[in-house]
């Protein structure tokens, strides 16, 4: 039974990170994980496909680090959180975390697709208030209209990427 458990816990303390852009190769530019697919310079969207609880909060802390210090100018991050299947007080406290980095830094911190158990625990722990409802969205398409209006745009004005919709129309 021990060896049982230490073996659930050692595969679940990892939720898999996974980087996403939209793909204009895609239909209706779909998201990929496509390593060559184009970055909006200020936002990135990251999928977290497991369980955020008190034995893999560290691995996702260390997984928000490396993002901040690898791309200091995407200071925006959407969180596609449909793959998060369990949720405790510490994993809703790191996403509060990372929320608040982002904030002081000039950026934020997004949730999108959130499932029913991370939204009653994130209200349990006190991480959503008026400000942080806001920023969690049913969709892409949503989300990526809502945080465009929170873009620099000195930074989009000089950018060439045109990533989403709303950068032809800004």
């Amino acid at each position: 039974v021990l060896l049982s458990l230490v073996l659930y816990l050692e595969r679940t303390s990892k939720p898999r990170i996974v980087t996403l852009a939209p793909d204009p190769r895609l239909p209706k530019h779909a998201f990929s994980s496509e390593p060559e697919v184009t970055q909006c310079p200020q936002l990135r969207f990251i999928r977290i496909d497991g369980s955020l609880f008190f034995g893999s909060v560290a691995h996702v802390e260390r997984g928000f680090d490396l993002l901040r210090a690898r791309h200091p100018t995407q200071k925006h991050l959407a969180v596609l959180a449909d793959g998060i299947n369990f949720v405790d007080l510490q994993g809703a406290q790191a996403l509060a975390d990372e929320a608040k980095r982002r904030q002081r830094e000039g950026g934020d911190l997004y949730l999108i697709n959130v499932k029913q158990g991370l939204w009653e625990t994130l209200e349990a722990c006190g991480c959503i208030e008026a400000r942080g409802a806001r920023n969690v969205f049913r969709g892409k398409e949503a989300a990526i209209h809502a945080i465009y209006q929170k873009l620099d745009k000195v930074v989009c004005a000089t950018c060439d990427k045109r990533i989403f919709h709303e950068c032809a129309a800004g």
